[in-house]
């Protein structure tokens, strides 16, 4: 699909290897910033620089609060060094050129519950404790991430179900609007926080970011966003420091009231710890803080993954999870051994530079040396762009994508998908971006379980009535079967059986039990070839089916079950075998011809046993008279087969058929050299008759299985009955059809039922 982003996407080769892929990269980079794009992609990354920098030093002030307070400039270096790896080791790595990727707020939202207590209790080596810790994270983090993604695992997030995707945007666009607010008012922005926000003494902040706004929304009419952007940051920026130059406002006056950024005095933020740290780092300390450190890990796998997921609805494109797991890994491996601060791919900082369009390995890699001079200079290289201005423009991403996930998703989206959407983006407002992860992953696993209920587990549903087994072996074995076969539910099963779809399957069954018309049924053949696992859950329902189907006198057989899922069924209390209701077989063939069985031998015990059929008997159903059925007897022949002899052979002309008297013969079909069995005819069937009527050849063999009393009807004497007895002929031929449509019918039956 098309990318959103103005800039390009490369696709990259799989086979590539590193060094060549990150050559390829910087070819890339070098051809982007000498370019006639040039310009815009500096500037751009100069934006996305700047802005990443006031939020590392809200990152730095967040981990760095309390007693910790007076290191902030410590926490800036901490967050720079990351950020800038991120975008750098991001630009050359990443599968998607437009990814921009940051120190994040996630992971060290964990690590500031913990920095204040490690600071309590290290005395003097708080501060080089708490870096070490979050070295330490940060390195363990980025060899999970490279692992899981050369696994090839990142792939587990194709299982979330877009609502939940789409709600995580929206809570993305939330923090994006809530970080503008954070930016003019240089404190974590919070509901309880929002008539602060609003009082008196902003108000010139806040008509300074709308007015910004308003030009962006008007100049768009005009001007692309790619253009735009940049012309209004420079002309907002010379205009408010002309303004300031005519009143003479000075710099700490301007820092003060929260149009310029503070940033500590001292020149280079890096090394953010010197040796003689390194040597009172309390290690004790740090290991004793392993339970957060796995909790970071696993929380900010899953924030990647949505980050990335969520990228691909944006920029309507797949995009390499396992690369981009990779990507952050080694990022966080050379971040933590530089002393930085976790991060991943960001998704609203992609976005933000695509909307400016930009997006771009370029953007990427200017942002990452405009955070390194930021590094090593400190406050000299920042403190430009009025902070209001960078208000603006990240408020008016964030509310466009705001828009777009809560406006203009309500119209396409099923109100049950959209409630989960809305609720992801409350909790994220009440309850803070952590709590709407849990949220998302539990509204993920019920609306599966929901869904994957309603498909429910039967593939397809049919009586013994118009499906019967290969060992129905005669005409009037299969016309008892569609008189009686309602008696047997046939039901093949597909997917996985938990508590849900078994319930749902549990509650169809005893329905047909007790009918509200028709006659219950006595046998249920559950056929669990396509069935891929069941959980202990699911085995209740079946135990409950076991005590209905004992209380009506009916049987349940469950054939193809797999050994996995019969030790969960007989561990699980399922009563199996003699004197239960519930038996097993080993094919579905089986234990269909089993449930057939049961139900001739109560209407027919006769033809249960195979007896013979004498042919006098069965050409009752093709002559009105005892003289007709003694011209038709005569013009046959009586031949006695031995076993394994082959009565039709496939692909010979048909110039004969056979009444079968007594014995079995099977039906076969040659593939790949070997034979396939389609069913068993008995005495009472007649086989040929298809191909000796359309005058074809066979298309399969029938090959007798015991002693046989077959009765030979050939073409020859068919046009001698009709030569001689035109009525008899007359009345053979009409038997004859009503035979052949009455198994074309159920034919038809079987297929309107599985094309439903």
């Amino acid at each position: 699909m098309p990318s959103k982003a103005h800039g390009t996407a490369p696709a990259v080769v799989a086979s590539e290897s590193p060094r060549v892929k990150q050559v390829s990269s910087l070819r890339e980079i070098v051809s982007e910033i000498t370019s006639r794009r040039a310009p815009q992609t500096i500037a751009i990354g100069l934006i996305c620089g700047l802005v990443t920098t006031v939020f590392s030093l809200s990152y730095a002030a967040l981990l760095f609060s309390g007693g910790l307070s007076g290191s902030v400039d410590v926490g800036l270096g901490v967050m720079l060094v990351s950020s800038a790896v991120m975008a750098i080791v991001g630009a050359l790595l990443t599968s998607y050129a437009p990814i921009y990727s940051q120190v994040r707020d996630i992971p060290l939202a964990y690590l500031a519950l913990v920095a204040p207590g490690i600071g309590v209790a290290a005395g003097t080596a708080a501060v080089p404790t708490v870096v070490a810790l979050v070295a330490v994270t940060t390195l363990l983090l980025g060899l999970s991430l490279f692992l899981v993604g050369y696994f090839r695992l990142g792939r587990v997030i194709r299982f979330i179900p877009f609502p939940v995707i789409s709600g995580f945007l929206a809570g993305v666009a939330w923090l994006i609007v809530s970080g503008a607010f954070t930016i003019l008012t240089g404190e974590p922005f919070t509901l309880a926080s929002f008539a602060g926000f609003i009082a008196l003494e902003n108000v010139p902040e806040i008509l300074t970011a709308l007015a910004f706004v308003t030009a962006t929304v008007v100049g768009r009419r005009w001007l692309p966003a790619g253009i735009l952007m940049p012309l209004l940051v420079v002309v907002a920026t010379l205009l408010f420091h002309a303004v300031i130059g005519f009143v003479e406002i000075d710099r700490a006056a301007l820092v003060a009231d929260g149009w310029l950024a503070e940033l500590p005095a001292r020149g280079s933020l890096w090394p953010p710890v010197d040796a003689a740290g390194i040597a009172a780092i309390d290690w004790a300390l740090v290991l004793a803080n392993w339970p957060t450190v796995v909790v970071i890990i696993l929380v900010t796998m899953v924030a990647l993954l949505l980050n990335v997921s969520g990228l691909e609805i944006e920029v309507r494109r797949d995009i390499d999870l396992d690369a981009e797991l990779k990507t952050a890994g080694a990022s966080n491996l050379l971040a933590g051994a530089l002393g930085g601060a976790p991060g991943y791919q960001s998704l609203s900082m992609t976005v933000l530079s695509q909307r400016l369009g930009g997006g771009s390995r370029g953007t990427s890699f200017i942002a990452g040396l405009f955070l390194i001079g930021v590094l090593l200079f400190g406050s000299a290289a920042i403190g430009v762009v009025p902070l209001p201005v960078l208000a603006a423009i990240v408020l008016a991403t964030g509310a466009t994508l705001l828009y777009e996930r809560l406006v203009l998703s309500y119209r396409t989206l099923p109100i049950g998908e959209y409630v989960i959407v809305l609720g992801i983006f409350l909790t994220t407002v009440a309850l803070g971006f952590l709590t709407a992860v849990v949220f998302g992953v539990l509204a993920a696993m019920t609306l599966f379980v929901f869904e994957y209920s309603r498909a429910g587990v039967v593939k397809f549903e049919v009586s013994g009535r118009d499906f019967q087994s290969g060992a129905a072996s005669s005409e009037h074995h299969r016309k008892l079967l569609r008189e009686h076969g309602d008696a047997i539910l046939i039901m093949r099963l597909q997917g996985f059986l938990f508590f849900g779809t078994a319930n749902g399957l549990r509650r169809a069954i005893e329905a047909r039990f007790r009918p509200a018309e028709g006659n219950p049924v006595r046998f249920v053949l559950l056929d669990f070839r396509r069935i891929s696992g069941i959980d202990s859950a699911a085995v209740q329902s079946f135990v409950r089916l076991a005590e209905t189907a004992r209380d009506r006198a009916a049987t349940v057989v469950l054939a193809n079950v797999s050994n996995a899922a019969g030790r969960i069924l007989v561990r699980g209390g399922l009563p199996i075998g003699p004197g239960s209701p519930v038996v097993l077989a080993e094919t579905f063939e089986k234990g269909l011809s089993d449930c057939e069985h049961a139900i001739i031998s109560e209407v027919d015990p006769d033809l249960a046993v195979r007896k013979p059929q004498p042919l006098g008997d069965q050409l009752r159903a093709f002559a009105d008279a005892p003289a007709e059925i003694e011209k038709i007897a005569a013009l046959m022949e009586r031949l006695q087969v031995e076993p394994a002899a082959t009565i039709l052979e496939h692909g010979s002309a048909a110039t004969e058929m056979f009444f079968i008297e007594a014995g079995t013969a099977s039906v076969r079909l040659p593939t790949d050299g070997q034979y396939l069995t389609l069913a068993t005819v008995g005495p009472g069937s007649i086989v040929g008759e298809i191909a000796f009527y359309l005058g074809s050849i066979r298309t399969a063999f029938v090959i007798a299985e015991t002693p046989m009393v077959i009765w030979r009807f050939s073409r020859d004497a068919l046009a001698e009955l009709e030569a001689d007895s035109p009525a008899a002929a007359a009345r053979f031929h009409r038997g004859m059809a009503e035979v052949l449509a009455d198994r074309l019918s159920a034919t038809n039956r079987l297929v309107r039922f599985l094309a439903t």
